[in-house]
C-alpha cells in the first residue's frame, strides 16, 4: 500500500498492477499457498486492510507470516508503503523450538521450505498394516 498515492502494488503471474485502496486502509495483507513438491509459491490475494484485531502483529513493516493455516495457507499483514510486495514465512519461535529455516516468498524468489506436517491417515503404510493386523486376527480365531 503506497500512502501518498493511496495505491496498492500488487502482482499476479509476476505482473505488477496497482489497485485503489481507501484511505483508511493502513495495513496491507497477503494470503499465500506454498507447493512443497513443485516448489513453488502461489498468492491468493493481496490487498489493504483498514483495521486490524491484531495491530501488534500487524504494525511490522514486513510482511511474515509464523504458521500455516488448517487449510495449508500462509497470512500475513503488515503497515507501510507496498510493504506486502515481498512476504515470508518463519516459524514462531514461541511454538517451535528451533525451528526449522525460514520459508522466505516474494514474487518470483527461490527458496527451500521446511516439509508441512502430514497426517498419517494418508500414507498407505497404515492401511496395509490394518489389514495385515486383521488378516492375523482371522487366522487366530
Amino acid at each position: 500500500f503506497n500512502m501518498a498515492k493511496n495505491t496498492l502494488r500488487t502482482a499476479w503471474n509476476h505482473q505488477f498492477t496497482e489497485v485503489a485502496c481507501s484511505r483508511y486502509a493502513t495495513f496491507c495483507y497477503t494470503l499465500w499457498t506454498f507447493d512443497v513438491t513443485k516448489n513453488t509459491t502461489r498468492v491468493v490475494v493481496q490487498g489493504c486492510w483498514e483495521l486490524s484485531d491484531k495491530k501488534e502483529t500487524c504494525n511490522s513493516n514486513e510482511c511474515v507470516s509464523h504458521q500455516e493455516t488448517k487449510s495449508g495457507h500462509y497470512f500475513c499483514c503488515c503497515a507501510g508503503d507496498l510493504c506486502n510486495g515481498n512476504f515470508s514465512y518463519s516459524a514462531n519461535p514461541l511454538l517451535v523450538d528451533g525451528g526449522p529455516p525460514g520459508l522466505s516468498g516474494g514474487l518470483g524468489s527461490e527458496f527451500a521450505p521446511y516439509a508441512p506436517y502430514t497426517s498419517i491417515w494418508t500414507s498407505p503404510t497404515v492401511y496395509i498394516c490394518f489389514a495385515m493386523v486383521a488378516i492375523i486376527l482371522m487366522l487366530i480365531i
